[in-house]
């Protein structure tokens, strides 16, 4: 930077170059253990707010120019429109650091075409949530109106207690217990604390971890299927970072956790070491069978998937994923299915679940293993509510879950 070049803020630059990297395809959640710490909390508001809004900031860029700008400065008129339409930031300082940026980059010539355009653009009343995803999504989703709309809304921790009751130190810290259609989900709530999780009341004790109540309910509905609840052996495949089994183990369960990723397994050690947990651990590629693990009365398999039931939390999903990724997941599916059913004792539970709405990566997937392992049956399905009248207020993720069993004729499905 020259000695006559104006500052420019810190975070601005960050996010600009942060906008990069994710149409290169890496997750924010990475990227943003860059960002400057001072400034963490405006980066990830920023950051996440512009993927959230994407489409609604293309579209104000297109009504408001006769030719589409270059990447680069689309890039630069998005951040600059989330600040002023979302975050209503003072329009002089959003536009002269706009402008300086352009000054010192290689895109010098377009500051006067981004001076003009904010200072002239017209900006609408009213956002909409269908502008805000891909076209296939929208296929998918068309009729889940309140659906799209609560995916707009920034997402909630959800904290999850050993206890059915919170215990009462904890009261003051809870915003509002979590909810599936109204009805309560046992030991989750969403907290009024803010910051860094690792801040928060209760958690250097160990007495509550992060978990989306959506799949906390899933293991819940999981384990009512389980034949003796007083003592029962689960194994959580694909387990990593762990909340899942810590669940298992609120239910007095011995729990095995497997994942083959060292890096997310030292995760989930770190969380269970937080929490006393005793849990077997171990590393293991999941499409492999290995007689030596023995059999479970509850074998879970949250499937790698394409995550689109999480895109609340990860909004930079919507624009990164296509439905070519969700059909190459559902190769792995169907291989890591088949093994995890190698481990199930005879009168045991079989839990597929994703967190995806596809049906490519949940009814299609159990219809294939059923049709070639017929001696396995569907005793309930479960998704979340998406068309739920309290979609806007659970603020749930979304997730598909099939319950089997082996030689059972009864089919229920609770939705």
């Amino acid at each position: 930077m020259s000695s006559t070049s104006k500052s420019i803020s810190e975070h601005r630059i960050f996010v600009l170059s942060a906008l990069e990297r994710i149409e290169n395809g890496e997750m924010a959640t990475v990227i943003l253990k860059d960002a400057p710490q001072q400034y963490l909390a405006l980066c990830q508001e920023m950051i996440y707010g512009i993927q959230r809004w994407k489409g609604s900031l293309e579209k104000m860029i297109q009504l408001n120019v006769r030719k589409r700008p270059k990447l680069w400065t689309r890039r630069l008129l998005s951040m600059a429109l989330y600040e002023l339409y979302f975050l209503k930031r003072p329009p002089h300082a959003v536009i002269n650091e706009a402008v300086e940026l352009c000054n010192q980059s290689k895109f010098k010539k377009q500051s006067k075409f981004v001076n003009a355009f904010l200072r002239q653009a017209k900006l609408p009343e009213n956002v909409y949530a269908n502008d805000n995803f891909p076209p296939w999504l929208m296929d998918l989703w068309s009729q889940d109106g309140r659906w799209l709309k609560s995916l707009q809304v920034p997402p909630k921790s959800g904290v999850v207690f050993f206890d059915r009751a919170i215990p009462d130190t904890y009261q003051s810290i809870v915003e509002r217990p979590c909810t599936i259609n109204t009805e309560p989900v046992r030991g989750v709530v969403y907290s009024n604390q803010t910051g860094p999780v690792s801040g928060w009341q209760g958690y250097n004790e160990g007495d509550w971890w992060i978990m989306n109540p959506a799949a906390a309910y899933v293991v819940d509905v999981a384990v009512s299927h389980v034949v003796f609840k007083d003592s029962f052996r689960a194994l959580d495949m694909c387990a990593a970072p762990g909340g899942k089994s810590f669940r298992l183990k609120s239910y007095g369960a011995e729990v095995t956790s497997m994942d083959m990723s060292s890096a997310r397994l030292s995760r989930l050690e770190e969380n269970a070491a937080r929490l006393c947990l005793d849990i077997n651990i171990i590393q293991h590629d999941g499409t492999k069978y290995d007689d030596s693990f023995g059999e479970f009365d509850l074998v879970l398999l949250d499937a790698p998937c394409s995550g689109l039931g999480v895109v609340r939390k990860h909004p930079e999903a919507r624009w990164n994923r296509t439905i070519t990724d969700v059909r190459s997941n559902a190769i792995l599916q169907r291989k890591l299915l088949s093994c995890a059913s190698q481990y199930v004792t005879g009168q045991g539970v079989l839990a597929y679940c994703v967190c995806s709405l596809h049906p490519v990566e949940g009814v299609e997937i159990i219809n294939a293993f059923v049709e070639t392992n017929p001696e396995w049956t569907v005793v309930q399905e479960w998704r979340t509510p998406i068309g739920s009248k309290s979609a806007m207020t659970e603020l749930l993720d979304g997730f598909q879950l099939f319950v089997l069993k082996r030689n059972s004729q009864k089919i229920s499905s609770k939705n």
